[in-house]
């Protein structure tokens, strides 16, 4: 039988792990939610009016080999625009 205070080590443990995970890429990523779109950025995002409407889905769907990658940019430009950190 397990201890109980084996039992709240362990997720203390584990809770201070994920913490400390969770910070780290925090701190690794925080500083790209306020860069620039770049490279393939600017043709698939900032120029496409495939993305623009939501609806009909069909027009943004038929326009693209990649249905899903058009469909998610439209759920992103239509929530935040052209802000980054939607994307």
């Amino acid at each position: 039988m397990i201890s109980t205070e084996n039992t709240a080590q362990t997720w203390k443990s584990r809770f201070v792990l994920t913490t400390i995970l969770g910070l780290t890429t925090w701190m690794a990523y925080s500083n790209c939610l306020y860069a620039p779109l770049i490279f393939d950025d600017v043709s698939s995002i900032e120029t496409n009016d495939a993305i623009r409407s939501l609806w009909p889905l069909s027009s943004v769907v038929e326009k693209s080999n990649r249905p899903v990658l058009y469909l998610t940019l439209a759920v992103n430009y239509a929530i935040g625009g052209l802000d980054v950190r939607g994307y």
